[in-house]
């Protein structure tokens, strides 16, 4: 709840570094470990999300927005993918890399830097290797169906006399204004994201 509400009042879901400092001090856990995994959490949903858009592109092509958000999630998913994957299996170049941006500091920071990046490959290697990961996927799509449902079953109630295609546009809308790194309070942009997929003008 405290990550949501930063993410709200920040920008650019930076309520998600509050999120891992907050967790981190009151579990004793690094808060670089805890920064991993939610990064982990993130391309997840990312996964899901371009999921879900392709599978509506696929059946609505004309929909230009959608397809933007779509090539970006994608790009996404690819980038946070490629980190998620480096950091996990210790790659010696990438080692090298964060060892020599590091030397750049005084001897206090480099330690220090050296320890947070660590914590963070160590911590984000652990929990893939141990965690129930078959487990924590089918969770994670059983949440988004719920949340899919849920806009839907509102959607129809409050305005039944939409077209049926808007009605399940709606909750895909409702996913991508959500997921966009925006703040504060996403009114503008997730109001503009909305209307351009589902085409349901307040």
């Amino acid at each position: 709840m405290i990550g949501l509400l930063f993410n709200v009042i920040l920008p650019f879901r930076l309520g998600e570094i509050v999120r891992a400092h907050y967790i981190g001090k009151k579990v004793a856990i690094s808060r670089s470990a805890v920064f991993a995994t939610i990064l982990f959490e993130r391309w997840l949903d990312a996964v899901i999300l371009a999921s879900v858009g392709i599978v509506v592109l696929l059946a609505m092509p004309t929909n230009d927005v959608l397809l933007y958000i779509v090539c970006g999630l994608l790009g996404a998913v690819a980038l946070l993918g490629f980190v998620i994957y480096t950091a996990s299996h210790q790659k010696p170049w990438a080692l090298r890399s964060i060892h020599g941006f590091t030397d750049l500091f005084n001897k206090r920071l480099r330690d220090r830097l050296r320890l947070i990046f660590w914590s963070g490959i160590y911590g984000l290697k652990n929990i893939l290797r141990r965690a129930g990961m078959v487990r924590y996927i089918m969770l994670s799509l059983v949440m988004w169906i719920c949340y899919g449902l849920a806009v839907y079953v509102f959607i129809a109630g409050l305005l039944p006399h939409l077209p049926f295609t808007q009605q399940l546009l709606a909750p895909v809308a409702a996913y991508m204004g959500v997921s966009a790194p925006t703040g504060p309070t996403y009114l503008g942009p997730f109001q503009d994201i909305f209307v351009a997929i589902s085409d349901i003008d307040s």
